[in-house]
């Protein structure tokens, strides 16, 4: 691949973006996103990287610096040839190593460098997918190309930044975050980082604001001349925002590009009016709403919104696009219909097989909770962590009256769905009660004396929302030494929504009160009820990128 491709210059414009129609963008194959290296085995490249450790460890911090300098300038010059991406690796790697304190693995390099030829990677929970999309989000962004790095929400986006913060700068490289409450001025300025971090909600609204504020295309050298009119006239109201589309690092790219696509992003209209300050051509009209996103379901966005787009569609507008994600199989076809990118698993994650989940379902609520309390006073006894995973607040809130009334110490946290929560810490010895819905699962964190214990166990207490999220929760226990399983009803609203109600009936009446239920239809029915929500919520996207005005 060349990053003369990618980044804003004489030959994409001021604001590169892809233009052709959404539809042709789908029906190319992955390999079309300059996915060049197709056929170039990772463990052969990062063998290749592993032999630049000798050479590079020899070096001091100053003469360090001295290559990177010289590296950065040849990559401007020629571009993000094969060769220069491998010794910009092995580079990288060593800088981090010296201003982080650690190296990338090998499953690290062979995942960025997957990226970086427009993959999403798959990678198992809890090794460092973050850390090593920091490899080809440093490497394009030393060639000169904006760098979007995509996580699911605000308090992610500014964790990740200042974590990789110290190693973009002995790179040179300027960051940045882009949050709920920026200015107009301080988000231009943060995307006018090389590397920015942010989330997809700001990002599409971000990218409608300028698309609103260009008045559709008015061609490269109409939108340059656009830019230095405005920048002679101090900027202000009308400047565009982003720098184009060129390169987006999505980080769990199934929760942005599956989960979060259920509903387009709208912008907000600017206070006071259903106008865009462009269309009156008024530079005193008043910014739009930079806190606020408006969001509806299918065929109910408000008439006043001046623009709308999905995100399938948003992301199909970059030039590169990849990401890493720790359950990416299960929608590995949606992607590759969709985005055009194909899903590569890591050799970890081909290696990684967590035990099936242990599922007992009950005949009603009250012997799920009777099962419940068992459960962990069994798990207590044996002074084993456990994670209970709710799908509300409410839920929690009566898990943890029930705890207080056997009178099981435990901790409550993110009962209210906070979508800035990173994680809590799951304590040994300890109950921890989660809003699964409302946690980053990757990112609960245990202390340090779990150690001593035998393992993590999660509960997850109702139908999983999806099997990727029963997946993750599965490795976090499995990368804990511990294990998991679903505690269920036949009364849980989810079963009652996706399964036969004669089916229930009759399961219902056929086993004991108090015991759960055994069989083929036990093990069974959660799958079931996890098939057909799975197949109503992509019925749902596709129906929204069909309703999609951009849609081709």
């Amino acid at each position: 691949m060349s990053d003369l491709s990618l980044r804003p210059g004489l030959r994409l414009g001021p604001y590169p973006q892809r233009l052709d129609q959404p539809a042709q963008r789908r029906r190319k194959a992955p390999e079309s996103r300059g996915a060049r290296g197709r056929h170039c085995r990772p463990q052969a490249v990062v063998s290749e990287i592993r032999r630049w450790d000798s050479v590079l460890q020899k070096y001091d911090d100053r003469a360090l610096d001295a290559v990177v300098r010289e590296l950065r300038a040849r990559l401007v010059r020629r571009g993000l040839s094969d060769d220069l991406i491998r010794e910009t690796f092995a580079i990288v790697r060593e800088v981090a190593g010296r201003a982080l304190g650690m190296r990338h693995s090998d499953d690290q390099l062979a995942a960025g460098w997957l990226v970086l030829q427009g993959r999403f990677v798959e990678m198992p929970t809890g090794t460092g997918k973050t850390f090593a999309t920091s490899l080809p989000a440093c490497t394009a962004a030393m060639a000169g190309v904006p760098v979007h790095v995509v996580t699911a929400d605000d308090g992610l986006a500014e964790r990740d930044r200042e974590r990789l913060r110290p190693l973009y700068q002995r790179l040179g490289l300027t960051s940045a975050c882009v949050v709920a409450g920026m200015a107009a001025e301080l988000r231009r300025d943060a995307y006018a980082a090389d590397i920015a971090h942010t989330t997809s909600r700001h990002l599409a609204r971000d990218y409608l604001h300028d698309r609103l504020e260009m008045g559709g295309d008015p061609g490269n050298l109409g939108l340059q001349y656009r830019q230095i009119q405005q920048r002679l006239n101090g900027g202000g109201a009308g400047v565009l925002l982003l720098r184009g589309l060129c390169f987006a690092i999505i980080d769990e790219a199934d929760t942005v590009l599956v989960d979060q696509a259920q509903v387009p992003a709208v912008p907000g209209n600017p206070a006071g009016s259903g106008e865009s300050p462009a269309g009156r051509g008024d530079e005193s009209a008043p910014e739009p709403d930079f806190d606020k996103v408006i969001v509806a379901p299918v065929g109910e966005a408000s008439p006043a919104c001046r623009a709308s787009l999905c995100y399938q569609n948003f992301f199909g507008r970059y030039l590169h696009l990849g990401g890493t994600a720790s359950t990416l199989t299960e929608v590995a076809a949606e992607l590759a219909r969709v985005y055009g990118v194909e899903v590569v698993a890591t050799a970890a994650r081909r290696r990684a097989r967590p035990a099936a989940p242990r599922a007992s379902t009950y005949r009603d609520d009250s012997d799920r909770q009777g099962g419940l309390i068992a459960r962990v006073v069994h798990l207590r006894q044996a002074r084993r962590p456990v994670l209970i995973c709710t799908r509300s607040p409410a839920e929690a809130e009566q898990v943890g009256a029930w705890l207080r009334q056997k009178r099981i110490d435990h901790r409550l946290v993110d009962t209210t769905p906070d979508p800035e929560a990173s994680g809590p810490e799951a304590q040994s010895d300890a109950v921890t009660i989660v809003v699964c819905a409302a946690v980053r699962v990757s990112s609960i964190e245990l202390d340090e004396t779990f150690s001593t214990c035998d393992g993590l166990h999660v509960i997850s207490l109702g139908l999983p929302g999806s099997r990727r999220l029963e997946r993750r929760l599965r490795e976090l226990a499995a990368a804990r030494g511990g294990s998991m399983e679903s505690i269920l009803s036949l009364q849980d609203s989810d079963l009652r929504a996706w399964c036969s109600p004669v089916l229930l009936g009759f399961l219902a009446g056929r086993y004991a009160s108090g015991k759960p239920l055994r069989g083929v239809f036990a093990r069974l029915l959660p799958r079931l009820a996890q098939r057909a929500r799975a197949r109503d919520r992509r019925r749902r996207r596709e129906a929204l990128l069909k309703s999609d005005p951009d849609t081709g």
